[in-house]
């Protein structure tokens, strides 16, 4: 979906690095993304010879299944850990880099006997076509696993490989459309995570098994967002040019090499993050910085709500919670519609993150 320019594959690397400091089993959650990502090419056809085989083999037969099973934890919880109760928090938000159009999700832990190895995080493209998972993978409580996904509305619930069914449910402040399934893995279930792809199957609400194309089967589906990288300010003629007043010193910049292209074939609302300075420019996620995201659908429109914000404020702005996607290491980030875009800005406290937004004007948007 994205060619990234010279040197921008450091920032995706800090992406990573930056999770992994907020929560440092980011690392292990992130190798085994690479895996869940591709576990439809790998699984369906054995997942399909389980189901006929259970049922004789009919088609007549497979219309009886019904789903039922235990119901996901939610995203902001409690869960047993070596020192008694833990609680965790996931955040979901769309990916920061430019020309991506994907989502990025966090998860932190916190409570007593609760280990460094805790925690996880990573980003994939948004769904196309037939895709039904924004978000998925797993992070560590101390010495256990769980497991998450942020699903389409079309999904009732998954089925683990022990046979185990989690329901989907609807949650507050998701992406629009979109469903959770979060649970805990038994040990049994870790082990045959480790010993094979860590995978599950996805079940539609009346219990049919979903075909869920691996993420990588996408690319190509949706035009090309090609980002340049600038050691400075960005130029008049970029796409969606932020210009922040006042502003000396070093900085970097990101901007679409074209204005922003319709992605079709979307599964759900999606952004687009069409350009990006950070001041300072030496670490891309925790510098204060200033992204614009879009509609990926339909740039020039009036973008989707951003999913999990606080209230909004008298004066229009909502804030984007810490440890979130855009907010990583604990640094809130501040948000403003602004006619066909979101403006999103980080910085330490909350006056510098209010002073740097009234200090940015974007121009060149979509229309």
């Amino acid at each position: 979906m994205t060619r990234l320019p010279d040197g921008y594959e450091q920032l995706a690397t800090e992406l990573r690095q930056a999770a992994e400091r907020e929560v440092a089993g980011a690392r292990e959650a992130a190798a085994t993304r690479r895996s869940l990502r591709s576990w439809a090419s790998r699984h369906t056809l054995l997942a399909g010879l389980l189901v006929v085989g259970a049922l004789g083999g009919t088609a007549a037969a497979a219309a009886v299944l019904t789903l039922s099973g235990e119901p996901s934890q939610r995203l902001n919880d409690r869960t047993p850990a070596a020192g008694g109760l833990a609680d965790y928090r996931i955040t979901i938000g769309p990916a920061p880099m430019v020309g991506l159009v994907g989502w990025c999700t966090v998860a932190s832990v916190d409570g007593p006997g609760v280990a460094s190895d805790s925690g996880g995080g990573g980003c994939e493209a948004a769904p196309v076509g037939s895709r039904h998972t924004l978000s998925s993978g797993l992070f560590g409580v101390g010495k256990r696993m769980m497991m998450f996904a942020a699903v389409d509305a079309e999904v009732g619930g998954v089925r683990l490989l022990s046979g185990r069914t989690v329901l989907a449910r609807d949650e507050p402040g998701l992406p629009t459309g979109a469903r959770v399934v979060i649970t805990r893995l038994s040990k049994r279930e870790e082990r045959q995570i480790r010993g094979a792809s860590p995978t599950w199957f996805l079940l539609g609400r009346d219990g049919q098994l979903l075909d869920e194309p691996p993420e990588e089967s996408q690319r190509g589906l949706a035009p090309e967002q090609t980002a340049e990288e600038r050691r400075g300010a960005m130029r008049a003629s970029d796409p969606c040019r932020i210009r922040i007043e006042g502003t000396a010193g070093r900085m970097r910049s990101f901007a679409l090499e074209r204005p922003a292209q319709p992605v079709d074939g979307l599964n759900g609302p999606a952004f687009l993050a069409c350009g990006r300075t950070v001041l300072g420019g030496d670490r891309f996620l925790t510098d204060p910085n200033v992204t614009v995201f879009v509609d990926a659908a339909r740039p020039g429109t009036r973008p989707a709500d951003l999913p999990q914000t606080g209230p909004r404020h008298a004066d229009g702005t909502v804030e984007v919670p810490a440890n979130g996607s855009l907010g990583l290491n604990g640094r809130a980030a501040l948000a403003e519609r602004r006619g066909a875009a979101w403006v999103v800005v980080v910085a330490p406290t909350e006056s510098q993150r209010r002073d740097l937004l009234r200090r940015t004007t974007v121009e060149n948007l979509p229309t």
